[in-house]
């Protein structure tokens, strides 16, 4: 693609489908990104995670049930936090992180039903009705398997799952309903994940970088 815009492909285009978040895998012969049917969710709470060549050829599907958890929103009144699930590649360049919702899961913060401002914000505070929660896991995007890294009991939500390169090991958000968000590290082969911290005066810890830090990953 030229620095003026031509040269531009379309991989993925249709009216109905949010296609969001795509990333370069580490050999460049990929893009993965997340497919919201917005129409259906507007709430863009599922999605399913895809992947196309950067020609827009062999586009596929990775995940058929929309259990992505796309928009997550966590944390009370005094601590919520938002913002949208990237997939992300591991190393080895097969496979993707899946923030698996549970079945009928449904999050303490659900869209107004007649909002006076209809925007993507406009959320209510209902942890009674909140139900089933999220598993962090990986797919192999062409051997159509998968590994279950954490699988949690319902009430709690892991999401923003970010691989470190040549470590081996993912950083992640947890919250547990209406609670604040944490932080947490987990090692892949050795399985097992250790809480790091839950942010200035326990207020919440988000977005972990996955730039390797040898200061505090010792």
């Amino acid at each position: 693609m030229a620095w003026d815009g031509s040269g531009l492909v379309e991989v993925a285009g249709d009216a109905d489908h949010l296609f969001f978040g795509p990333t370069w895998s580490p050999d460049g012969q990929w893009l993965l990104f997340a497919d919201c049917c917005h129409g259906q969710d507007p709430e863009h709470m599922r999605s399913d995670l895809c992947i196309v060549r950067p020609d827009g050829a062999d586009f596929r599907r990775v995940t058929g049930d929309g259990s992505h958890w796309l928009s997550p929103v966590y944390g009370g009144p005094d601590s919520k936090g938002g913002g949208s699930e990237i997939p992300h590649w591991m190393p080895d360049a097969r496979h993707v992180t899946w923030v698996r919702l549970k079945p009928e899961s449904v999050t303490p913060w659900p869209l107004q039903e007649n909002p006076e401002v209809d925007d993507h914000f406009n959320r209510d505070f209902r942890p009674d009705e909140a139900r089933g929660g999220t598993d962090l896991c990986l797919v192999d995007v062409f051997a159509d398997t998968m590994q279950v890294l954490t699988n949690n009991a319902p009430g709690v939500w892991d999401f923003r799952a970010t691989p470190f390169p040549d470590r081996g090991q993912i950083a992640f958000c947890r919250s547990r309903t209406a609670e604040p968000s944490e932080l947490w590290l987990l090692d892949v082969a050795a399985g097992g994940a250790r809480y790091l911290t839950t942010g200035m005066d326990a207020r919440a810890g988000d977005h972990p970088s996955g730039v390797d830090h040898p200061k505090w990953m010792e």
